[in-house]
């Protein structure tokens, strides 16, 4: 566990660098590793870090899930591939 002014400098350098972060935590993906959901065969995404992907409830992280889609602009049908990807991951888990 990162003290939280070592975490509050490695998220400023990351978002200054331009890296985007994580949608539960907001810790940015230049030091910390994101848990990719694969949602087609070949591509996969991610919208949490390891951490948050583990620890969080499924409701919670279900809703960002949606929130993060919509503001993608993908089209329904893509939308509606990477929402089940990441429902079947999140129950997977247990």
């Amino acid at each position: 566990m990162t003290n939280p002014i070592s975490r509050f400098i490695l998220n400023l350098i990351g978002n200054l660098q331009g890296y985007g972060g994580c949608e539960c935590c907001g810790d940015r993906w230049s030091w910390k590793e994101g848990h990719t959901v694969m949602d087609s065969e070949h591509t996969g995404t991610f919208f949490f870090c390891r951490e948050c992907f583990w620890s969080q409830s499924y409701d919670k992280l279900m809703t960002l899930t949606r929130i993060k889609v919509k503001k993608r602009g993908d089209d329904l049908c893509r939308q509606k591939e990477i929402l089940r990807a990441y429902r079947k991951a999140l129950w997977a888990r247990r």
